[in-house]
């Protein structure tokens, strides 16, 4: 029996829970309007990155169909659009408002492009950064990629070759010529040809960074049976290699000895690529030389006729210089040298910028279009059989058989280069002829530095051996068979006087018509190891010693500083495609 005062407590009973129910009701209802603007928040936020990588990717595809798209302004594309000093066709200003393009398929994402090419005729980049934002919703959002362009450059490779041959020029009957000029894949007859020379990877060969070949390779062993050693990853064109499915089936990717087998070792795999094809000449970096023709100073150096360079590393914080000598500089650049002084000349290194020798022009009446005279450069720089001996221009050396006249370093007229020396900085040198390495070309801050040389030759790139020879007649090939004694010449006083021994080059090499090799590296006395720090590409397979032991063993080293920041102007192969090198996160721009 319930008591009239117990009359009503259901009521707050009731009431309370209500209460209670409503405070969970009203507390999810929050917590589920504080999600929903978070995911709206979260979702917006993964969609501006989104449309950031959809800006990247669309002026990618712009410059792989149009490799020198971001040499002009395209006044089409609105995500170009933007404040800009650059100069341009569109109007475009300091105070130009950005543009921006709708990601393809979407109502609300957009995005635009800053770009940065004031480094690219320099280092090959292009700085972009794309920013993406999400408009028209209730959590707009907007993000920043900062990324580094760049095309496939001959720096992701230690070693690289078009042709497995030796060079075609090397021969002297036009057949021979025809054969040696074409991949032994693709022409089953130029590997049994008698004459034509494919030159192997020996068991004693120790590559130590990333190798490509157009052509096939063909592998040897030692004479403890055992084959060359890739510690980098290695690639080839070889048709065959397609289907090499695992180590098992390596053997589809290289060839060896007819009546022998080979026992190779790859670190890293051999794989198939596609061919990497290498540019036919030096073509524009005429620009970056020439007054007149590249409207963005400072100049490099453009020198003339055979040419002597020695770089001086400073002792302190003084500038990088250069010993110069160059008789038949008729005009230089300012900062280059001056035509109207005696040779030899220093000036400083051209940082960040390319020296350029050139050929004597056809207008130019001096010098001689025959051989150069042995002793040919003297104090004063000038040619002469008689020139002094005892200074560092004295190249080439009497009796050298390298300066036969059928050799074009031979030639008085040709842009031949000279170098040895210390470099401080970064440059590149190209030369229309060859490039001939005296004396060791180290960096100063040795291999982890900053340091960068680039050699860009339009016919070889050598290392210096001079030798001395009896024969009768120039074709040495067929008629030269009789060789004088002690065949390795000494080097001039000032060079050191003595054959040279153990040579170290540090730089990227890059031959566009024939090879880096060595002179007459199938002569003379074995003179010790070959060093390179640094990358080879060359369109035909050179030289440096034989089994015999001539020449120079090889200690090739792969700078891979080189992939990311290769010398100033150094050339690009040809029709690669652009990519990311780089890639991070900033600070939103055009946050509203």
């Amino acid at each position: 029996m319930t008591t009239r005062r117990d009359e009503g407590s259901a009521l707050l009973l009731v009431i309370a829970a209500m209460t209670v129910a409503m405070l969970v009701v009203s507390v999810a209802l929050h917590y589920g309007l504080q999600n929903n603007q978070h995911a709206k928040r979260s979702t917006a936020w993964y969609q501006a990155f989104a449309a950031a990588e959809a800006g990247i990717d669309d002026y990618l595809a712009r410059l792989n169909e149009l490799d020198t798209y971001w040499q002009t302004v395209d006044c089409s594309n609105q995500a170009l659009k933007g404040a800009t000093t650059r100069a341009n066709s569109c109007g475009w200003n300091s105070a130009t408002e950005p543009g921006w393009l709708d990601v393809p398929g979407s109502t609300n994402a957009q995005f635009h492009y800053d770009v940065d090419t004031s480094s690219t005729s320099v280092d090959g980049t292009v700085d972009l950064v794309a920013t993406g934002r999400i408009v028209g919703t209730e959590q707009d959002s907007t993000r920043s990629l900062q990324v580094t362009l760049r095309r496939g450059g001959f720096g992701e490779f230690l070693y690289y070759t078009v042709y497995e041959t030796k060079d075609p020029a090397d021969y002297s009957n036009p057949t021979e010529k025809a054969y040696c000029a074409r991949y032994a894949w693709a022409d089953p007859k130029r590997p049994d040809h008698p004459t034509c020379t494919n030159i192997a990877f020996s068991g004693d060969d120790v590559i130590n960074g990333p190798l490509h070949t157009n052509d096939t390779m063909l592998l040897r062993d030692n004479s403890s049976r055992q084959g060359p050693r890739f510690k980098g990853t290695v690639t080839t064109s070889r048709p065959s290699c397609k289907t090499a499915n695992g180590p098992s089936q390596a053997y589809k990717c290289y060839t060896f000895d007819t009546y022998s087998s080979v026992h190779p070792t790859f670190d890293k795999g051999i794989a198939y690529r596609e061919e990497v094809e290498i540019p036919e000449s030096i073509g524009d970096l005429r620009k970056y030389v020439t007054p007149g023709l590249d409207p963005e100073p400072p100049l490099g150096c453009l020198y003339t006729g055979p040419t002597r360079i020695q770089f001086i590393a400073p002792t302190g914080s003084g500038p990088a210089t250069m010993k110069v000598w160059s008789r038949w500089s008729k005009t230089l650049n300012p900062g280059c040298g001056n035509p109207n002084s005696s040779w030899p000349q220093t000036v400083n290194v051209p940082q960040n910028n390319l020296i350029m020798v050139q050929d004597v022009p056809a207008s130019q009446a001096q010098p001689s279009s025959g051989a150069c005279p042995a002793k040919s450069i003297d104090a004063t720089g000038t040619w002469s059989a008689t020139g002094s001996t005892t200074t560092n221009g004295s190249l080439p050396q009497s009796g050298d058989y390298n300066q036969r006249s059928a050799n074009p370093d031979a030639n008085c007229r040709y842009g031949t280069v000279y170098l040895d020396g210390t470099l401080k900085g970064r440059v590149t040198i190209s030369a229309d002829n060859n490039i001939v390495v005296v004396g060791n070309v180290t960096y100063q801050g040795g291999q982890n530095g900053t340091d960068a040389l680039g050699l860009v030759s339009s016919n070889s790139v050598q290392i210096y051996h001079p030798v001395t020879t009896v024969c009768t007649r120039e074709d040495r090939y067929d008629n030269c068979v009789a060789w004088g004694p002690g065949a390795n010449m000494s080097r001039p006083s000032s060079l050191g006087g003595t054959t040279f021994r153990d040579p170290v080059l540090q730089a990227a090499i890059l031959t566009l018509q024939h090879s880096f090799e060595v002179q007459e590296y199938d002569v003379g006395a074995g003179l010790g190891k070959l060093t390179i720090f640094g990358t080879i590409a060359q369109r035909f397979r050179g030289a440096v010693g034989t089994s015999s032991g001539t020449g120079y063993d090889k200690n090739y080293n792969y700078d891979s500083r080189l992939r990311y920041a290769p010398p100033p102007y150094f050339l690009d192969p040809v029709r690669s495609s652009w990519g990311m090198k780089t890639f991070g996160e900033i600070t939103p721009r055009y946050d509203d």
